[in-house]
């Protein structure tokens, strides 16, 4: 009994030293960056989308090479303009054959949302420092709030829609290396709503979605002037190895 919790209190000794000596490896990389993007956006709806605009900011935090957590606010507006066959009202009057309507529409938006991260480079090639770019999986959730109007041309008819709902997205993120604090990002995401009065007009059964593609910045909040971020960073056994000399 004496025996096993002496290995008991070796092995978490052990632990515990190995635990610290990470975390002080690991303290010389930059784990926080404010990330900034902008670019632009397409409603996925009944009318044809014209290109809006979009952007965000979020405070990336990344404990470790392969999971990362950001939390984001975004705002833009969404345009769109067409025509549709389909009826505004019920009971309309439909004898005659279908009555053409013609709609324009633009949605502004804010959302705050968080998101995870999936290293993808980290994943497949975990020994390997990755060079000049590296790959994002990432998915989210926020909370979308929206100012939807519509006008149509052929009838005297304006909707508004003030709506506050979840929203959840998906997407890919290249990190492409800049200088030692600054990255540079390209995004393409697709955002999933829970309306259907995205664009304000009433004409599909299923929910309206957009997407976004953006470009930007990412800056590291190093802790000294050598550092850098430290997804750029080689595999851990290797800088052990390296900190030994």
């Amino acid at each position: 009994m004496k025996k096993s919790i002496q290995n008991f209190l070796k092995s978490l000794f052990v632990f515990a030293i190995s635990f610290l000596l990470s975390e002080k490896l690991a303290a010389q990389y930059s784990k926080v960056t404010i990330d900034a993007t902008i670019g632009t956006n397409y409603a996925l709806s009944a009318v044809q989308s014209m290109p809006g605009i979009g952007s965000t900011i979020a405070a990336h935090y990344t404990p470790s090479r392969l999971f990362s957590f950001s939390a984001d606010f975004s705002a833009g507006v969404l345009w769109g303009a067409g025509s549709t066959d389909a009826s505004l009202n019920e009971n309309e009057n439909r004898t005659n054959g279908p009555v053409l309507h013609s709609f324009k529409f633009n949605t502004e938006y804010y959302c705050w949302s968080g998101r995870a991260y999936l290293n993808i480079q980290k994943l497949f090639s975990a020994s390997k420092a990755p060079k000049q770019a590296i790959l994002y999986l990432y998915s989210g959730i926020g909370s979308l709030t929206a100012k939807s109007h519509s006008t149509g041309i052929n009838i005297l008819e304006d909707n508004v829609y003030n709506q506050t709902y979840y929203t959840g997205y998906v997407g890919l993120e290249w990190r492409i290396k800049g200088t030692r604090r600054l990255d540079y990002l390209v995004t393409v995401q697709n955002n999933f709503t829970q309306t259907k009065y995205l664009d304000a007009l009433p004409f599909k059964d299923n929910y309206d979605n957009f997407t976004t593609l953006s470009f930007g910045v990412s800056y590291s909040l190093c802790p000294d002037k050598q550092s850098r971020f430290i997804d750029w960073s080689r595999a851990r056994r290797e800088i052990c190895q390296q900190s030994r000399y």
